[in-house]
């Protein structure tokens, strides 16, 4: 026989056997009077909605998801690790203590400054008390030169008065000598109380001195306290953010240094993040949205471009473009994910899935279910895959309603029931 013929009868029979079943020649004629039997009814499956999505036949490329923010926790000391309290996967709350480090050292360093500012701050209290003994006797020296000054003006009019007389001859040698010896003494006691007076100033400055590297050496002192006992808190180190443990490089025992890495904490929303050929360039823009497929959770859902890298690696001829996940979408920090990039614009294709279509040799249908709940059996035309979706030509319109699980137990024309 020809290979032309045996491909019209390899295509003509099973086509023209689905047609005949499809028209109802060769579905059983009830007789007249006889009661139709009453369709089997089915429990269990699960029915959809049919709904139109963004086009998903343009080019797949892999992906990785990432984190919108990562932090390193890292040490601020030398510790060693006393306690790690999370593992890798783990989710943390923002403030949740992560690791602690050995305190006791710095523990003690914060004792030994507290003493030294102790000691300072007694030095400081002995400094103000010998300042406020030298500023007693600054006033009593004042009030001393006062009355000594007085006392001065008093014998000095005397004398004058004295001399004047004596040199007239109204006044003894005697009186000249006591008023000339009553000036000298006034004279010597102003000078004596003035003496004292700048000691006691000089005492002052130097006690003022005192005082300042005192107080100094107790501003130190607190400084030392200070940076003790941030140390001492720096051993207990804390999430940044609400996130997820992604790296832990340090295990109770080790010894952390500055600036050493421990654990790595990365936070939501997640995106995508996807190196695309350059010649995609020209089609995707900031706020498009774009099918992505995460086989792990085994869901597919629609994510927004909104970072893309305006720089084409010269080597790989690709760029880099972010795409934001819903945030009901449970991924993890490095997660395998597929982007479908294309041209197509949102709502305008419709897909179904796999588990949906019911193969019957080299034809595709679905159980269509109307206002009754009664399963019929429909043919479609399939077209492209995408993860766990495929898209429908034909066959099928938005808003109907179809069987997307346990087709393998429905019949046509048998009731459905999504209940247990």
């Amino acid at each position: 026989m020809k290979t032309w013929v045996k491909g019209v009868l390899f295509l003509g029979v099973p086509l023209g056997g689905f047609l005949l079943v499809l028209s109802g020649v060769l579905v059983h004629k009830i007789p007249p009077g006889t009661a139709e039997r009453a369709p089997a009814s089915i429990s269990g499956v699960k029915v959809a909605a049919v709904e139109q999505s963004a086009d998903r036949t343009g080019v797949t490329v892999p992906g990785t998801v990432v984190a919108d923010g990562t932090s390193q926790v890292a040490s601020k000391i030398m510790a060693s690790v006393q306690q790690v309290l999370v593992k890798e996967g783990d989710f943390v709350k923002q403030g949740q203590t992560l690791v602690v480090l050995n305190p006791e050292p710095l523990a003690a360093a914060v004792k030994q400054a507290q003493a030294g500012s102790a000691q300072a701050q007694a030095g400081v209290q002995a400094a103000q008390s010998v300042q406020a003994q030298i500023d007693e006797a600054i006033r009593q020296s004042q009030a001393s030169l006062q009355a000594a000054q007085a006392n001065l003006q008093g014998a000095q009019s005397d004398f004058e008065r004295t001399q004047s007389l004596y040199e007239a001859g109204a006044a003894s040698r005697q009186d000249y000598d006591h008023a000339q010896t009553r000036y000298q003494a006034a004279k010597a006691q102003y000078d004596q109380a003035q003496a004292a007076l700048q000691g006691a100033l000089a005492q002052k400055a130097e006690a003022q001195a005192r005082l300042g590297e005192a107080q100094a050496a107790l501003g130190q002192a607190q400084a030392s306290v200070q940076a003790a006992s941030a140390n001492l808190s720096d051993t207990v180190l804390k999430a940044p953010f609400d996130g997820f443990v992604t790296s832990k490089t340090v295990n109770e025992g080790d010894m952390a240094s500055p600036g050493m890495p421990l654990l790595t904490v990365e936070k939501g929303p997640f995106a995508l993040e996807v190196y695309a050929e350059e010649k995609l360039a020209a089609a995707m823009k900031i706020g498009d949205t774009v099918s992505v497929h995460i086989p792990a959770l085994n869901r597919s859902v629609t994510g927004t471009v909104y970072e893309i890298t305006p720089r084409i690696d010269p080597a790989s001829r690709t760029f880099k473009m972010k795409i934001r996940l819903p945030g009901d979408v449970e991924v993890r920090p490095g997660m395998f994910g597929e982007a479908v990039l294309g041209t197509g614009g949102p709502n305008d294709k419709i897909f179904i899935p796999k588990a949906a279509v019911v193969r019957w040799s080299q034809f595709t249908g679905v159980y269509a279910v109307d206002n009754q709940n009664r399963a019929h059996l429909r043919y479609v035309s399939l077209g492209r895959e995408s993860g766990d979706q495929v898209e429908v030509l034909s066959g099928l319109n938005p808003g109907e309603r179809i069987v997307v699980s346990g087709v393998d137990r429905v019949s046509d024309g048998a009731e459905v029931r999504t209940g247990s």
